[in-house]
């Protein structure tokens, strides 16, 4: 039987080789494994040390939940397409450290993985997780979007315009509007009301870098209507929307086109050269809005995920 036990210090970087790559001296993989540490290792936080099975003293396995912005974990882990690895032993790791991350204040761990990996979504379906969502990941060239996107949508003289820190319009005004846009949702639907709102805001301000004036809030007669949330991108010179939404009582007036087009006229004066999204692959109008806008699909990936059986207030 493997045994479990967290990764020594100063045995970081070949743990993060193993997790990569199947191999702990791995030199390909060995720069990857430093930008991994040093992004995932700040700070002084437990949760964020790499674990490990070892079967005999051969490592078998290797995975960390990640702490981030809003009580959410994330879940790093060796594939059990590498040769090395124990799928077995991986189950256990994963499920272990799981287990111990929602102890504490976290309200869900999750797992992205790369369509298709079929061999890894089984392993962790065995280790407790459960299938979250597919999201489709979309690309926009807004050098060669046509000019002034807002103006390719009619918008009525009924809306108004507000962004975050303008007035009254802060995190309260914004996670109020958030939370009436998920009545209805075809956006990650199970996700609504695991965590806290202002754990979401957490969350969303962390995606990229928190950009302040571009969280826009439409108004339509005076009425909070919808929002789109866009975050700089913490590399290059790209914009990621975060989070785009409408309230049930103001969908089917193409306020998604709306919100969508103003985020990329308004990228496109601060001079971003792509902006980026997800979407789920279930959301077939917000899709097809992104897709007429000229967004092309880069990648696809499936998220799974162990909640915390503490429910929010």
């Amino acid at each position: 039987m493997a045994q479990i036990e967290p990764v020594p210090f100063g045995q970081e970087i070949e743990a993060a080789c193993f997790m990569l790559a199947g191999r702990e001296d791995d030199p390909a993989a060995e720069i990857q494994a430093q930008n991994l540490l040093e992004r995932y290792q700040a700070g002084e936080q437990k949760s964020n040390r790499f674990w490990r099975a070892t079967d005999r003293g051969r490592c078998v396995a290797v995975a960390m939940v990640f702490v981030g912005k809003g009580r959410v974990g994330f879940l790093l882990h060796s594939s059990v397409n590498w040769p090395e690895v124990d799928r077995q032993a991986a189950c256990e790791l994963i499920g272990r450290i799981c287990s111990d991350a929602l102890t504490g204040d976290l309200a869900m761990v999750q797992s992205l993985i790369h369509v298709p990996a079929v061999a890894d979504e089984d392993m962790l379906r065995q280790a407790g997780l459960e299938f979250l969502v597919e999201l489709i990941y979309m690309s926009l060239d807004i050098r060669k979007a046509a000019a002034g996107a807002a103006g390719a949508v009619q918008e009525p003289a009924e809306l108004a315009w507000k962004c975050h820190g303008q007035g009254q319009y802060n995190d309260e005004q914004f996670g109020r509007l958030i939370k009436e846009t998920y009545r209805g949702t075809l956006d990650c639907p199970r996700l609504p009301g695991v965590r806290r709102i202002e754990d979401i805001l957490a969350s969303h301000k962390a995606s990229g870098l928190f950009t302040p004036q571009c969280w826009l809030l439409a108004e339509w007669a005076a009425r909070p209507a919808g929002c789109v949330l866009v975050n700089d991108s913490a590399v290059g010179e790209s914009a990621e929307v975060v989070y785009l939404g409408v309230v049930p009582e103001f969908r089917g007036r193409r306020l998604g086109k709306i919100l969508l087009a103003r985020a990329i006229a308004q990228a496109s004066l601060r001079r971003r050269e792509r902006m980026l999204l997800a979407v789920d692959t279930r959301n077939t109008y917000a899709l097809n809005i992104y897709l007429t806008a000229g967004f092309t699909p880069t990648g696809r990936k499936k998220a799974y995920v162990m909640f915390s059986n503490e429910q929010p207030s």
